[in-house]
């Protein structure tokens, strides 16, 4: 299950800004877990895999380096909690809405 979206999206990782703008939003399982991705030539991307027994809650990971194939990073203490639209924890905050 793979849905492509156009969106608006905001990616924060301790205390500075990523990703603020247009970027591109995969839907990749039932639960709604998403991959985030800026449109730019070396993207950075951030994987958000929400608890499909506990929406509220997901495990977030980035590549931290800009263009960078993988996910290696997590995003701030890796379990972030869903409020107002965005994942977020101490470190991190994840938000994407329909172009």
């Amino acid at each position: 299950m793979s849905k492509h979206l156009a969106a608006k999206c905001l990616l924060e990782v301790t205390g500075k800004t990523y990703i603020s703008g247009l970027c591109d939003v995969s839907i990749i399982d039932a639960a709604g877990s998403f991959i985030l991705t800026e449109k730019a030539r070396a993207p950075y991307f951030a994987y958000v895999i929400i608890d499909p027994d506990d929406k509220t809650t997901a495990d977030g990971s980035w590549n931290r380096i800009r263009g960078a194939d993988h996910a290696h990073a997590p995003l701030g203490d890796r379990v972030l909690h869903l409020r107002d639209g965005c994942w977020f924890n101490e470190g991190a905050k994840v938000c994407w809405s329909r172009k």
